[in-house]
């Protein structure tokens, strides 16, 4: 009798623990989600702070502190609520250690980390930031973006490439605190306790660059901003001459980021760089 109490005890007990961890789980999970899986190729695992990695699909949703990674010859790409994008490569493991994001007053304080692998970020930039507002951040260094198209490639050597920005990216050694900006389309190599080295994006490279960390959507985002096609020529004053309204420049990166899947974008590289 005593063993059989003893049993019934210890299996009461086990099903209190975990429905406790359960209930920690779902707490853990309420509250504002940062990004959602709007694209996947191969298989791509999450997990939150206090769980075990498991599998995740298109359309799931990632909370601060989750990490996720993606597996061997798989890619994944996550819409923040921001409007900003990150496009994981293969085998790479990355941790929302922050994401606070206020829609109405259009701020966030964002910081993203990379444990391992390759990322591409495509950084919605608020015009009332004063400060770089969205922080990226590897064993090496730290990223302070805003309003950015770049690649971060990380190893025992970092690398990180600009392609598009409305102003530099700051970066910093974190084992030096050597700081710098980063101009676009150049790239920088950041190693511990050496110098930046800085080097010019060719357009061979630049191409190179865009076709392996391109990722379409398999489903569209509720606020997801689409590209503007360029308007009708429109005539101006009593000379008949025409002008062409064109996107402005922010939207330059959209039709690289944002297509469906299928679609074919048409080949481009920065003008005058």
């Amino acid at each position: 009798m005593q063993f059989q109490k003893a049993k019934s005890i210890s299996i009461v007990s086990v099903i209190l623990l975990t429905l406790l961890a359960l209930t920690g789980t779902a707490q853990g999970r309420e509250g504002q989600a940062a990004a959602e899986l709007i694209a996947l190729v191969g298989q791509a695992e999450v997990k939150s702070a206090t769980d075990a990695f498991r599998p995740i699909q298109v359309k799931d949703q990632l909370y601060e502190r989750d990490t996720i990674r993606t597996l061997e010859r798989s890619k994944a790409k996550l819409w923040f609520k921001d409007e900003s994008v990150v496009i994981l490569g293969e085998k790479t493991t990355l941790e929302i250690s922050r994401y606070q994001y206020d829609e109405a007053a259009r701020k966030r304080q964002s910081l993203l980390k990379t444990i391992s692998g390759n990322i591409r970020f495509i950084v919605h930039k608020f015009f009332g930031a004063t400060q770089p507002d969205f922080n990226i951040e590897t064993e090496i260094l730290a990223l302070a973006v805003r309003g950015t198209d770049g690649i971060l490639e990380s190893a025992q050597q970092d690398k990180v490439y600009l392609l598009e920005a409305g102003a530099p990216l700051g970066l910093r050694n974190k084992s030096t605190g050597q700081a710098i900006d980063l101009s676009p389309m150049h790239y920088a190599l950041g190693e511990k306790f050496k110098p930046f080295q800085i080097n010019v994006i060719t357009p061979e490279m630049y191409q190179r660059l865009i076709q392996e960390y391109r990722l379409s959507y398999d489903f569209k985002p509720k606020n997801l901003v689409e590209p503007q096609p360029p308007q009708q020529p429109e005539p101006v004053g009593e000379t008949g001459e025409t002008r062409i309204l064109l996107p402005g420049v922010t939207q330059q990166p959209l039709p690289t980021i944002h297509l469906p899947r299928g679609a074919q974008p048409s080949p481009s590289y920065p003008s005058g760089k």
